[in-house]
């Protein structure tokens, strides 16, 4: 609305649709709390105090019975300037020069509200359904505007599709766009020329007068023999040789040496490894990339934490500092890869070190400044587990400008003073086990009065800001060898972690097993082993889940869309060319076969086994003897 424009903090609203869907934004989110929200007023006056519940009755009303025809939110943010508003200024210069000001404007205010709304919910559950994200904030005009300009394949290819639409989806707006479009919009432009031709073949339905060409070709493909006792130095290597422009970088399939397996399985199954690898305790201890909670679960072997994989900070004068950087440099060629050929790196990364990296990799927009910290002192706990929740009371006590001596001041019901002659705290990092230098008030060899604001304002900076950055800012630059690392913040970071970590969602009721899962030779859906063996696997926990995943598919987890999404889908045939069974082979003598899997066609090779019991036993003892080697029986 033309007329606001003197009134820059306020938008004007006229869709009621769009009304309703902020109000129940705002309802959501700040509850009976009106802080962040002003009372909405119309032309004609203040409304009052009609609360939120109340306005979204009044727009439920037939048409006649609308009393407001206009309304402005005037929305306040609290606490430091918006991120994701301070660091678009290219995104919204695009916009300005093609949008009109009010319509820039309302797409700042709805913003506004989704940082908000994230930041209040973070860490929430239902925040990770895509479902709920999309009928709070897709704009389904605008997207739309996008699907119809995604039509059109010579623009889409050439990338030369209108800026503003690169600047809404990935500056900072997306959330207004559908997943699936955005998931369509990163393929088929982030890739070059080549990559987004064979895509949209691949993926595209060509319904427009204008795409009436033929688009012919694959990718090449280069086939790479690695070995598992070098696993992650060959993968160091080839990683580094094949990090060039998307466009022209062939598909790369893997074979391990002395293993006679090959294809789609085996691929999978190099990427499963090396995962495995990179967060294996044992290497973790010799080059330290991730925080270990310390918690031994049934697989021991691998780094643990509660949220997920985090990053250990880390100091500038670490040794081995330039290592772990390199490492995460892998980890991001590691990811473009994935991405450039749909496959799954599947390690449990924490969506907190993707909120990191999506932060890092739309600086470029902007000039490569250091943004500030995304966390707080507030995060430690989750973050830190049992050192953090220390950190933080630390510095609630040393930060909370009571004007008495600092020794006096308290914590845990003790004096300041008296809590760290009990605590004994060194002056080292308490989970790197770096020195904090901490100045003249370290006679005694340990945190006191004297040093303490000191030692906690190093390790708050190093712990929120410094020592954590750059592991993002080296996973973003291995991102960027492949393709521009900014085309990332088209999703949140619960999404990105799903493009190439895969879901790890694995709830299988027998319902959606029957629609995922098909029969194959010998096998009918009314055959008793196939659906004994879609009961066992509803049953199975979820270690042994992931089992059966690596054991079938070569990766212990599943893409985007889940079982659903397999390509081919899984297939469950009967085994007839066993050591023992066939098609006159007795009970007894069936029972005593093994399943075997060939994971580049998603083919498990099941005997016709007496019962569900024998089923899963027989099922168990071939994956848990597999030993890691894909498709041999």
């Amino acid at each position: 609305d033309g007329s606001n424009e003197s009134c820059p903090d306020s938008i004007s609203i006229r869709d009621c649709d769009t009304i309703l869907k902020v109000t129940k934004i705002l309802n959501l989110m700040v509850g009976n709390d009106r802080s962040n929200v002003r009372s909405p007023v119309t032309r004609s006056g203040l409304m009052g105090n009609l609360s939120l519940s109340e306005l979204r009755k009044s727009f439920l009303r037939s048409s006649s019975e609308r009393f407001v025809q206009s309304m402005m939110f005037q929305i306040e943010v609290d606490g430091c300037e918006n991120e994701a508003k301070k660091y678009s200024s290219y995104s919204k210069g695009e916009l300005k020069r093609v949008l009109s000001p009010s319509l820039v404007t309302s797409l700042d205010a709805i913003r506004e509200l989704h940082c908000i709304y994230m930041n209040k919910n973070r860490g929430n559950e239902l925040l990770r359904s895509h479902e709920l994200e999309e009928e709070l904030w897709v704009n389904r005009p605008l997207a739309g505007v996008v699907s119809q300009a995604m039509q059109d394949v010579l623009s889409v290819a050439a990338n030369a599709l209108s800026p503003w639409i690169d600047a809404i989806v990935c500056g900072g707006y997306g959330f207004l766009v559908p997943l699936n479009l955005r998931k369509n919009f990163f393929k088929a432009t982030s890739f070059g020329v080549t990559r987004s031709l064979i895509w949209l073949k691949n993926h595209h339905t060509l319904n427009n007068a204008s795409n009436l060409l033929t688009i012919s070709g694959r990718m090449s493909k280069d086939v790479v023999q690695v070995s598992k006792e070098k696993l992650l130095e060959h993968a160091q290597h080839i990683m580094a040789t094949y990090s060039k422009e998307a466009s022209i970088s062939p598909t790369l399939e893997f074979r391990f040496q002395g293993e006679k397996g090959y294809g789609a399985g085996v691929t999978a199954s190099f990427y499963s490894a090396v995962a495995n690898a990179l967060y294996n305790r044992e290497n973790n201890r010799d080059l330290p990339m991730w925080l270990d909670g310390g918690q031994l679960g049934a697989e021991d072997e691998q780094i643990f934490h509660s949220n997920g994989l985090f990053p250990l900070p880390i100091g500038e004068g670490h040794e081995k500092r330039q290592a772990i950087l390199g490492r995460f440099k892998l980890l991001g060629r590691l990811t473009a890869r994935c991405l450039l050929d749909e496959q799954v790196l599947p390690l449990p990364l924490s969506l907190d070190f993707m909120r990191i990296v999506l932060r890092e990799a739309s600086v470029p927009c902007v000039g490569g400044s250091m943004p500030p910290p995304i966390f707080s002192t507030k995060d430690f706990p989750r973050l830190y587990s049992e050192q953090g929740k220390v950190i933080q009371k630390l510095n609630e006590v040393v930060c909370n400008g009571q004007d008495v001596y600092l020794g006096d001041k308290m914590i845990d019901g003790m004096r300041l003073e008296d809590w760290l002659e009990a605590a004994c705290l060194e002056t080292n990092d308490p989970l790197s086990g770096e020195s904090v230098g901490v100045g003249s008030g370290d006679e005694g060899g340990g945190v006191n009065v004297g040093n303490v604001e000191v030692f906690v304002s190093i390790l708050v900076e190093k712990w929120t800001n410094s020592g954590i950055v750059k592991q993002a800012q080296a996973f973003v630059a291995g991102c960027s060898e492949n393709f521009p690392a900014y085309r990332l913040a088209a999703f949140l970071e619960s999404e990105f972690s799903l493009q190439f970590c895969g879901e790890e969602a694995l709830e299988w009721p027998i319902e959606y097993l029957e629609s995922a899962v098909i029969p194959g030779a010998g096998y009918t859906r009314n055959s008793e082993p196939f659906k004994e063996l879609l009961s066992c696997m509803s049953s199975m926990d979820v270690p042994l889940k992931r089992k059966f995943l690596l054991f079938v598919l070569g990766c212990p987890r599943l893409p985007t869309g889940g079982l659903k999404a397999l390509s081919p889908p899984l297939e469950i045939s009967r085994r007839l060319n066993g050591s023992y069974s066939s098609n006159f082979a007795s009970e007894e003598v069936t029972n005593k076969d093994l399943p075997f899997a060939r994971t580049c066609t998603h083919t498990l090779h099941l005997p016709p086994y007496s019962s569900g019991k024998v089923l899963l036993e027989r099922l168990v003892y071939a994956i848990e003897n597999s030993k890691d080697v894909i498709d041999r029986d």
